[in-house]
Order: structure tokens, then C-alpha cells, then sequence
């Protein structure tokens, strides 16, 4: 869990620390779109979903941590929540990736 929660927010503060280099024209990791202004903000779109996306799945398996600390025993909907919330946030990004 603990794993999961850092490399969750590791993704999360990465691309959102990409989408402020890419709003001042700045990032090096998506030159090509710093020159349009459409397709700036079409790929600020996708970066913030996916910042979002980690931010809450790590957000609810932190919520998970803190009542398998409490209660014991591990709140399966909770966990399976948190990874599927992620999960959908990617394909929906990849997908909105893919029609860009």
C-alpha cells in the first residue's frame, strides 16, 4: 500500500509540475506542444486528468491505510476502488490521446 500511495504521488506531483513548465511554454518533455496554443491545452487536458486521476487514487488508498490501521483488516472495496479509479483516469486519457 505504502508503495503504491509514493508512486501514486510521484505521478501526480511529476505531471502537474510538467503542466505548469508546459503553460510557460518550458517543458522539455512536450516541446512539440508549446508552440500551439490549441494543442497546449488539448495536452494540459490530459495531464491534468492524469495528475487527478493519481492524486484521488492515492488520496483513497491512503483512506484504505489508515482503516487497515484502525480496524485491522484491509477494506477490499476501498483498495479495488482506488486502483480502478486510477485506472479508468489512464485509459480515459489514452484514449483522449489517441483522438488528439
Amino acid at each position: 500500500m505504502l508503495i503504491y500511495m509514493i508512486l501514486m504521488l510521484g505521478i501526480a506531483i511529476f505531471f502537474y509540475q510538467e503542466s505548469k513548465k508546459l503553460l510557460k511554454g518550458q517543458s522539455n518533455l512536450f516541446q512539440e506542444f508549446c508552440t500551439d496554443p490549441v494543442s497546449t491545452k488539448k495536452a494540459l487536458s490530459l495531464l491534468r486528468k492524469v495528475f487527478l486521476t493519481s492524486l484521488v487514487s492515492a488520496v483513497l488508498m491512503f483512506l484504505c491505510f489508515l482503516m487497515t490501521k484502525a480496524t485491522g483488516s484491509m477494506p477490499k472495496p476501498v483498495a479495488a476502488l482506488s486502483i480502478l479509479c486510477y485506472g479508468i483516469g489512464f485509459i480515459a486519457a489514452m484514449f483522449q490521446l489517441k483522438n488528439f
